[in-house]
């Protein structure tokens, strides 16, 4: 039974490897082949716009695009615990280039119309790219790359030939790159657009990453003398680095291209004439090997439902075409799953474990485990095994609930919705409007009415990935009922979504009859003790503390009691956290909630 997401190999989701101009160069005249430098950001919501139309201008064009995506300027800078995909280069021609927003792209470093800036809007890079790609080229260039994956050391040569040599004295000059493709990571986006980028656990595959020139002359390029009859080589051998920045330079997801410009940083006469990309061949490839990256998805449930684990296996060696795991919850039996399919050399894969049933203990967790690789064949990489927590539902006494939201500044980018264990939508909020500057932002409160005896999962949403609480005013969401605080979001200081269950088991008669029982709880919060007090009425009445699943942490029951009484709950040995109080008796009960330090 094969069950797999996604596959992060050569080819994902449109976007491949070409193999285009390989060496030997051809000697008969060609026309040009286009550049285009996207200046992009992981922060910029138009930008995934920016990298669908970039996509399809490559796509109607095979093997005569070269698509750059450079991350560079304000919407590139990451946040804590982001990727850095800037490079020294990148800043360079983000600064050479000018651009009046982001995206911005520069089809071969040439203004469009009479714009003072070689980066474009986006609306103009077909027409451009057009009217290049039916030009004819005086050059023709090809190119080779041989990356031995043990030593990630690169052997790559460019043969570049000149079909209209120019006179005597011209230079060019000759830059070679490389992009990395299929890089999840964070990417706001206000479509949302590139949507077959977006990946089920809403993080994005980036595609065409800058990762910087290789030519020994730096940014602008090495001379070529354009006087030239000849095949031009010239021949670059690089160790690739481990990281840029902090991020993983993937060897089996890079691709290198190098165009010649007839301008060194000069506005002027900086145009680039034509160019060519290859995908490098791999040598000594070492044996399939997997390592288990993370399990993916998070788990809010309620008590009965199942989880699916989806877990991402990273692979540094040759194909990986079988997968055996095992996977458990709190310590029990395990759940076992053959996986057959392809993870290429160097890629990654998405894979959806069966679906598991549990009861729900104290503090539970999943461990899921890469037990073989290709039937014993393969081997086991340095992590094999990861731990998930699974958080359960908190507990509402009440279908009565009032949903209270507090915005930062920026509300157009917040949202809310709640589901029931069908996954209908029974009430949703939101986007709210921006303000005019930092502060907190009360919205008008939400009732909703819930059925009892069900689940329910509550999702808050920020479209731009930051949260509500990153230095633009406090934001807060907070269900309500009966009095009592039942779910609540605090810090959202990052990220785009926090989901949260919510089981509904309201307690008989509390709507009318909760004020008939006068009920006093203090020190609130406690340590070692809560008192409570109540007014009962001629009857036997329990007095309990409950965690937030409805499960009894201590009850004691008192007879015959009239007027005001005060009962000593213990709770030094109980956990830190929520908790209710319950008074019942004579047919009717009171709640209210306490909190345990």
């Amino acid at each position: 039974m094969k069950k797999t997401l996604l596959i992060l190999g050569n080819v994902v989701l449109g976007v491949g490897f070409s193999f285009a101009q390989q060496t030997p160069v051809s000697q008969s005249p060609q026309n040009k082949n286009v550049v285009l430098e996207e200046l992009t950001g992981i922060h910029c919501g138009y930008c995934p716009d920016g990298h669908e139309m970039a996509n399809a201008l490559a796509a109607a064009h095979p093997n005569r695009v070269v698509l750059v995506n450079v991350h560079a300027g304000g919407y590139a800078t990451p946040s804590t615990g982001e990727p850095d995909l800037r490079t020294t280069d990148g800043t360079a021609l983000d600064a050479f280039m000018v651009p009046a927003g982001y995206p911005a792209g520069s089809i071969q470093r040439t203004a469009f119309g009479t714009e003072t800036f070689l980066a474009t809007s986006r609306s103009n890079w077909d027409a451009m790219a057009a009217a290049r790609l039916a030009e004819a080229s005086p050059v023709n260039m090809a190119m080779d790359a041989v990356i031995d994956a043990t030593t990630r050391q690169l052997t790559l040569t460019v043969e570049m030939y000149y079909t209209s040599p120019f006179a005597t004295g011209t230079n060019h000059y000759l830059n070679i790159g490389y992009v990395q493709n299929n890089f999840e990571g964070p990417q706001t986006n206000y479509g949302p657009y590139n949507t077959s980028a977006i990946l089920p656990n809403g993080n994005y595959l980036h595609q065409h990453i800058f990762r910087g020139y290789l030519n020994t002359s730096g940014t602008w390029g090495e001379a070529i003398d354009a006087s030239q009859t000849g095949v031009i080589t010239r021949t670059v051998t690089v160790t690739i680095p481990q990281t840029i920045n902090g991020v993983d330079v993937n060897i089996g997801q890079l691709e290198f291209f190098s165009f010649l410009h007839s301008g060194h940083n000069t506005y002027s006469n900086s145009q680039i004439i034509t160019a060519a990309e290859v995908s490098p061949s791999l040598l000594n490839v070492p044996n399939p090997t997997a390592s288990l990256q993370s399990i993916v998805n998070s788990f809010n449930v309620c008590p009965g439902e199942q989880i699916t684990p989806r877990v991402k296996v990273t692979n540094s060696g040759a194909e990986i075409t079988s997968l055996a795991f095992s996977s458990t919850i709190n310590g029990g039996a395990p759940t076992v799953f053959n996986w057959t399919g392809s993870i290429p050399a160097f890629g990654s894969a998405e894979i959806d474990l069966p679906a598991m049933s549990f009861t729900a203990v104290g503090t539970n967790s999943v461990v899921s485990t890469i037990t073989s690789v290709n039937g014993g064949a393969g081997i086991l990489g340095a992590i094999v095994s990861k731990t998930k927590a699974i958080t359960m539902s908190t507990n509402s006494v009440s279908t009565q609930v009032t949903v209270k939201l507090t915005c930062d500044r920026y509300g157009s980018e917040t949202s809310w919705e709640i589901k029931n264990s069908a996954g209908t939508m029974v009430a949703s909020g939101g986007p709210y409007t921006d303000a005019a500057a930092a502060g907190a932002f009360p919205q008008p409160d939400v009732n909703v009415t819930l059925a009892n005896n069900e689940c329910y999962h509550v999702f808050l949403y920020d479209g731009y990935g930051d949260g509500f609480d990153s230095g633009y005013g406090n934001g807060n969401f907070e269900i309500t009922g009966a009095g009592i605080s039942f779910l609540t979001v605090g810090t959202f200081s990052t990220g785009k979504v926090v989901e949260k269950a919510m089981t509904v088991t309201e307690v008989a008669g509390i709507s009318e009859l909760a004020g008939q029982i006068s009920m006093n709880v203090y020190p609130n919060p406690a340590s070692s003790e809560v008192n409570v007090e109540f007014n009962g009425t001629n009857g036997n009445y329990a007095v309990s503390l409950l965690d937030l699943q409805g499960r009894v942490i201590y009850s004691t029951v008192s007879n015959n009691v009239v007027g005001n009484q005060t009962i000593t709950v213990p709770v030094s040995t109980v956990a830190s956290g929520s908790y209710i109080v319950k008074v019942s008796g004579n047919g009717v009960s009171k709640v209210q909630n306490v909190v345990i330090k």
